[in-house]
């Protein structure tokens, strides 16, 4: 009976949290098959240095746990944008939104770019 309670008190926050999740699933899809046939193009293409780019690309990310390249880029990559010596240039702040989907997008389009 207490997990009824619980869901009737917090379904507000339920709703709001899939709404998020659903942007994100697509928003994050749409970069992936856009990152999936540049680099499967890449992958299939006669220069060696396009597939060599793409090869990179997949080992590294396809390498790594999501949750790791989730900390990269958001610690690593955003979190340098968030330092006080690039606000004096008038950098915007970003939302933890931006840095997940550009995870999960490079990270689905390392696994499309193998199927395409």
């Amino acid at each position: 009976m207490q997990i009824v309670n619980i869901i009737t008190q917090y379904y507000p926050s339920f709703f709001k949290a899939l709404g998020i999740t659903l942007q994100m699933t697509v928003i994050s899809l749409l970069c992936a098959t856009v990152l999936g046939v540049i680099f499967g193009l890449f992958k299939v293409s006669d220069f060696k240095i396009l597939k060599l780019i793409a090869d990179v690309y997949i080992d590294i990310i396809r390498g790594t746990p999501l949750m790791v390249q989730v900390f990269i880029i958001y610690y690593g990559v955003f979190g340098i944008v968030q330092l006080p010596s690039f606000q004096i240039f008038g950098f915007i702040k970003f939302s933890r939104f931006f840095p997940g989907v550009v995870a999960l997008g490079m990270n689905s389009g390392a696994y499309l770019c193998e199927i395409i």
